[in-house]
């Protein structure tokens, strides 16, 4: 307000940078909400295990493929069998020669049942380490996507307290920039636009309170002697230095 003493203009106006600063730092407390509570190292371990299952249950389909071929052969010879010690042992009578070859494919038909007993034993020892790992996976998966849930719900609501305290702050904030003299919010108003977050800064001990350049005796005393129609910026980062020394 052009009718307020400068030195009310300046407190209103570190005021104001105080504010501002308080809801440049929650805002940054929301966008790093994610990684704070870890969700982005749930969504990683969630896509491993995702990646680990993929390969996994690929890996025990085709055990069971083969597993399933080889059920089916013996379901196949032990009916072979069967029929030839029907042909062997009925009322039917056969040659010699008949017989005999009758009894060789029927001992080599046992053989090959045994053989792929033997193997599809194997292959059940062998695949049951898979299917471990495929039913542990499916559950650390269940328990790291209810986490994940879990997670989400905290930073929902963690963004709506912080977001709440926002708005009452920026409340204030408002009420102390209606206080602070046009020339002055407009300049402060465009350097925060343009990026810098420390608009406004008083000097302490000698240097620029927004980035601690060291200020010389000339710029101290043009400082000192500054007002609202005669604004001292910092050369380095381009804040608004406020004509009072003081000791943080």
């Amino acid at each position: 307000m052009k009718g307020e003493p400068v030195s009310s203009n300046w407190d209103n106006l570190l005021k104001l940078q105080e504010l501002d600063s308080q809801v440049d730092h929650l805002e940054h407390e929301i966008s790093i909400l994610t990684l704070s509570l870890g969700l982005n190292q749930l969504e990683e371990k969630k896509q491993q295990l995702v990646n680990d299952l993929e390969i996994n249950r690929e890996v025990l389909e085709k055990a069971m493929v083969q597993i399933s071929e080889r059920d089916s052969e013996s379901r196949e010879i032990t009916s072979r069998i069967k029929k030839l010690e029907g042909q062997l042992y009925g009322e039917t009578k056969y040659g010699s020669k008949d017989l005999q070859n009758m009894s060789h494919e029927l001992k080599a038909l046992q053989a090959r049942r045994d053989e792929i007993d033997d193997e599809e034993l194997r292959e059940m020892e062998e695949i049951e380490p898979v299917q471990n790992l495929v039913s542990g996976g499916e559950n650390e998966l269940k328990s790291v996507e209810i986490e994940i849930e879990e997670t989400i719900t905290k930073i929902g609501l963690s963004e709506k307290e912080l977001r709440g305290e926002i708005e009452k702050i920026s409340s204030e904030a408002n009420l102390v920039r209606e206080t602070v003299d046009m020339s002055v919010l407009e300049k402060y108003s465009k350097t925060r636009a343009g990026g810098l977050k420390v608009a406004a800064s008083q000097v302490v001990h000698g240097s620029c309170g927004g980035c601690q350049m060291k200020l010389s005796a000339t710029e101290l005393d043009q400082v000192k002697h500054s007002s609202v129609n005669d604004l001292v910026l910092c050369e380095q980062c381009g804040c608004i230095l406020v004509p009072r020394e003081t000791v943080p």
